[in-house]
């Protein structure tokens, strides 16, 4: 009698894509915590309603792009299992289709991108990219 032997297939390495999902799915709440930090500010203004009003917007506009963020790792079984400050940056620990992996994020590299997305996020004339 033969056996029918099974073994789970090798998980899938992470592709450039999933990394960016990953990339974005620390990145942006830090973005939003900056957004909300900086709506402060705005209030000791003579006339604040204006600037207040416009980062207003691009948190909410921000706010949908990390649920989009969310739900996409959510559907590609992506799930960050630790976010630790380590010199010079931070360490991201993630699973991802049976897959552990690391990300470490420079600090350079995030506000270099956290820059880019606030920039992404305050203009007028917004288009989803």
């Amino acid at each position: 009698m033969s056996t029918i032997q099974t073994t789970a297939p090798a998980p899938q390495l992470i592709t450039n894509k999933e990394h960016v999902l990953i990339r974005h799915f620390v990145i942006l709440p830090m973005v939003q915590a900056a957004f909300e930090r900086d709506s402060l500010v705005f209030l000791s203004l003579r006339t604040p309603d204006p600037y207040v009003d416009w980062l207003y917007a691009a948190r909410e506009r921000l706010s949908l792009k990390a649920r989009m963020v969310k739900y996409n790792a959510r559907q590609r079984s992506i799930t960050v299992t630790k976010q630790q400050r380590v010199a010079g940056g931070i360490l991201v620990r993630y699973q991802c289709r049976g897959y552990f992996g690391d990300i470490t994020l420079s600090n350079a590299e995030i506000a270099q991108e956290a820059a880019g997305l606030m920039r992404k996020y305050l203009t007028f004339d917004y288009t989803e990219q």
